[in-house]
């Protein structure tokens, strides 16, 4: 799987609702989940909402289990714990990789996880479930790049919460020219900001530049490809970018998006073959 395939899994959930129904769900745009952002407080505030009402399951039908056995009319096994009415929805779901949607690190499973809850608990209306995870489910970078990792199994599942987009930046293994870099090597901001992937192989082309100097060279060789990142502004989706130039020493490359100002990134190389 691609990551721009990836971005369309997050894109198109399927929720199975209590009751068996099936609903689908375009996720129109998943905002950077960032402390100060709305939709960061929305989420961590609906979890803490679902937790709560996951042990309050367990608690009463645990209760109602032990006074029909003791009149002699059981019923069926209560759930045991919240683990296990998390398995009862998708079994490859735990409860700390659902917990990881509060913190903007969710995967696409977790989050129909996420939402079937929401619905059992009243906390989301059915009929407008596009509404709602406009409203309450937030990506950040590395969320992305850190559960698509786990999906091409080149990442385990539990380290998705700690992944932070600085983490991703391994100095041994940074591209050093622009004609090195390739298809799925991470784009890691310098500052530690954001962290994004290559989808396609880059492709050089020819750039007109203005003259500096007698005899500078009028153009210069620069790379386009198209970049999956989830941006504090655009959200989840795939953008073009132009390698412009590196730092030989720093080995800081300056690359650009079609619009706005330049960024300053190490490209480094995972190995990862999807």
């Amino acid at each position: 799987m691609t990551p721009s395939e990836f971005v369309r899994r997050y894109r198109g959930l399927t929720v199975r609702l209590d009751g068996g129904m099936l609903a689908s769900i375009d996720v129109h745009r998943y905002l950077t989940n960032t402390a100060g952002n709305a939709r960061a407080a929305e989420s961590k505030a609906t979890w803490g909402k679902i937790h709560k009402r996951m042990k309050e399951q367990v608690t009463r039908d645990t209760m109602k289990w032990l006074e029909g056995h003791k009149s002699g009319k059981a019923g069926p096994v209560p759930p045991v714990s919240v683990e296990w009415l998390v398995a009862r929805i998708d079994p490859a779901v735990t409860l700390p990789l659902l917990s990881a949607v509060q913190h903007g690190k969710g995967s696409p499973a977790a989050f129909e996880v996420f939402i079937t809850l929401a619905v059992r608990y009243k906390l989301a209306d059915p009929r407008h479930l596009d509404r709602f995870a406009d409203r309450c489910l937030g990506l950040d970078g590395s969320g992305f790049i850190s559960n698509y990792l786990v999906q091409i199994k080149h990442l385990n599942a539990g380290a998705v919460v700690s992944r932070s987009a600085w983490s991703y930046d391994d100095a041994a293994n940074r591209r050093a020219t622009l004609d090195s870099v390739r298809r799925y090597d991470l784009l890691c901001w310098a500052d530690g900001s954001h962290v994004a992937i290559i989808d396609t192989v880059p492709v050089a082309r020819e750039e007109r530049v203005p003259a500096l100097s007698a005899g500078a060279r009028p153009t210069r060789t620069v790379y386009t490809c198209d970049v999956v990142e989830c941006d504090p502004v655009r959200g989840l989706g795939v953008e073009s970018y132009t390698l412009e130039s590196v730092n030989a020493i720093t080995r800081v490359f300056t690359v650009r998006r079609r619009t706005g100002p330049p960024c300053h990134v190490h490209v480094v190389n995972r190995n990862v073959r999807p």
